[in-house]
């Protein structure tokens, strides 16, 4: 699948790109509480919130309310106020991260989850669902429940970790292999996005 938008962005290219996208959905009205720019804090300080703050097993709820709840923690320890949209209705699971400021490095269905992957950086977040064609639709969920959101523990080559909750669906920590997020995206056929927040590192 084809990569969109700043996928194909230089790492260093990444920090206009959140202010540009900011501003974008600024303009667009969408009344985000903070913004991807507002965040003076650097990528990887997400993932080393989550590490600091939720031991693997502990309880971490639904993946998704997971991944936002460090996010949100993050702002908030700098002083700024974040929120994510509700993340209901067919594209809800996608949008929430467009609309709160959520700078989109990569994005690629299969065949392509290596291109996708290519600028991640730690503390980037991870996500997969489906999509009900290999077009530019909305991400949705067809019943099959196929849907998950990880931390990134470290750029994706070399054998990254991830941190996340439900992975398991026992609604619990863990931190394992971004490779068991992958797999899961081939043997389900899924569209994988990647996230970022705060200042990009180089």
């Amino acid at each position: 699948m084809e990569l969109l938008g700043s996928r194909g962005m230089p790492r260093a290219g990444r920090l206009a790109a959140v202010a540009t996208a900011a501003a974008a959905t600024l303009v667009a009205g969408l009344g985000v509480a903070a913004l991807a720019n507002d965040g003076d804090f650097a990528t990887s300080e997400i993932a080393s919130y989550a590490l600091a703050h939720f031991a693997p097993g502990a309880f971490g709820g639904q993946c998704i309310v997971f991944a936002e709840r460090v996010v949100d923690a993050v702002y908030r320890a700098g002083g700024v106020a974040h929120g994510f949209p509700p993340a209901g209705g067919p594209q809800g699971y996608y949008t929430a991260f467009a609309r709160s400021g959520g700078q989109l490095v990569g994005e690629a269905g299969p065949g392509g989850y290596a291109a996708a992957l290519a600028l991640a950086q730690r503390g980037d977040i991870v996500q997969l669902s489906p999509r009900p064609a290999a077009s530019a639709g909305p991400w949705t969920d067809p019943g099959g429940g196929h849907q998950h959101t990880a931390i990134l523990l470290g750029p994706a080559s070399g054998g990254a970790e991830v941190i996340d909750s439900n992975w398991d669906l026992h609604l619990r920590v863990l931190i394992h292999p971004l490779a068991d997020v992958v797999a899961d995206a081939v043997r389900w056929r899924l569209e994988i996005a990647v996230w970022g927040y705060g200042i990009p590192g180089p």
